[in-house]
C-alpha cells in the first residue's frame, strides 16, 4: 500500500478540459512521494510536545542530523543542522536552504 502524502500541485489545464479528479489527484500525490523517498532521505516525524512537529533526517555514518521545526502556529519554522561538533540554526529558511542541507547531508 503507498503511504497518503499531499502537495499541492498546479495543473495546467485549458478551459475546456475537465479537472483530475480527486482520486487521480491522491495517486499522483503518492506516487510523487514515493518518488521523494528515493531522492531524499527518509525523516522520522518527532511531536514537540506543544503541538508543533520536528522532522528529522539523519546520516549516522557521517554523523550528521538535519531538524525542521515546525512550531505549533503552523506559519514558522526553523533548521537546524549538526555535523559532529559543528552546527547551525536559521529561523524561517528558504525551501532552497533546507535543499541544500538536505544535499549536505547525503555527502
Amino acid at each position: 500500500m503507498i503511504p497518503f502524502f499531499y502537495m499541492n500541485i498546479h495543473f495546467d489545464i485549458d478551459d475546456e478540459d475537465p479537472a483530475p479528479t480527486i482520486e487521480a489527484n491522491v495517486l499522483l500525490n503518492n506516487i510523487l512521494f514515493n518518488i521523494y523517498c528515493y531522492i531524499y532521505p527518509i525523516s522520522n516525524l518527532v511531536p514537540d510536545g506543544s503541538g508543533g512537529v520536528d522532522v528529522v533526517w539523519t546520516n549516522k555514518d557521517k554523523d550528521k542530523e538535519l531538524r525542521l521545526h515546525i512550531f505549533n502556529c503552523g506559519t514558522r519554522y526553523s533548521l537546524y543542522f549538526r555535523h559532529g561538533s559543528d552546527s547551525d540554526f536559521t529561523n524561517d529558511p528558504t525551501i532552497e536552504l533546507i535543499v541544500l542541507k538536505l544535499i549536505d547531508l547525503l555527502r
